[in-house]
């Protein structure tokens, strides 16, 4: 038996992509943890956003990252691939692995 996880080449449109919240790179505590049932909340949303890009400039350089894409467009084939986990009883998918490809986006 396996223990490798079984992946799955999947399209999403952007609108259904959700930034992770619990992403560790973004926070320090495990009290300050988002129960999965409140990620696509728009206020979560906007406060991971806002942890990404304008407190953590430097840190995670998005600007770098969106110049880039603009210049080079997104290629995922390029390893930019974002690993997804589909958010149950919804169209959402939260973003494991790719949130700076996606904030930059």
């Amino acid at each position: 038996m396996s223990l490798a996880p079984k992946l799955k080449k999947i399209r999403v449109d952007t609108a259904k992509l959700l930034l992770d919240p619990n992403n560790p790179r973004l926070f320090l505590q495990e009290t300050q943890k988002i129960p999965l049932e409140s990620i696509q909340d728009p206020g979560v949303q906007n406060a991971t956003h806002i942890r990404i890009t304008a407190n953590n400039k430097n840190k995670f350089k998005i600007g770098d990252l969106v110049q880039s894409i603009l210049s080079a467009g997104y290629v995922p084939e390029s390893g930019g691939y974002m690993f997804v986990r589909s958010l149950s009883n919804t169209s959402y998918f939260v973003v494991l692995e790719g949130n700076r490809r996606l904030t930059a986006i």
